[in-house]
């Protein structure tokens, strides 16, 4: 995620600004993956929480090289986009992805904490 969009070189740390510029910095090929994908999940997070009644959760985790497995964050259920915005501002590189444990993760919230009475989606998201 440190590396440049269309390469495996380190890329360059953006801020989001205004995603319907199409001259926006964020879309050079030489832009981090961790800040792309910052700004395309408060994207998403927006685009879901404009609609009442809807909230968002999130599980982000990592590998690191010697097979060590952490959370980077988890963030039960809420409609509340500053406080999901804020969550993703925390996420940082530190390896590999373990899509598996954030699933996991994500199914847990789901089953525990939303009403059976509710439609539920998951949406995975990553760089690789």
């Amino acid at each position: 995620m440190d590396w440049r969009v269309n390469s495996e070189v380190s890329g360059t740390a953006r801020e989001c600004g205004d995603l319907d510029d199409p001259n926006n910095p964020i879309y050079n090929l030489n832009t981090k993956r961790i800040s792309l994908a910052k700004c395309l999940d408060k994207l998403v997070i927006d685009s879901i929480i404009s609609v009442p009644g809807n909230r968002v959760a999130l599980a982000g985790f990592y590998v690191q090289p010697s097979g060590d497995k952490g959370m980077v964050t988890n963030v039960s259920f809420t409609d509340d986009s500053l406080a999901l915005r804020q969550a993703v501002d925390g996420y940082f590189t530190q390896g590999g992805t373990c899509i598996c444990c954030a699933i996991n993760a994500a199914y847990q919230m789901i089953k525990d904490k939303s009403s059976s009475s509710r439609k539920k989606y998951l949406i995975v998201m990553s760089d690789g």
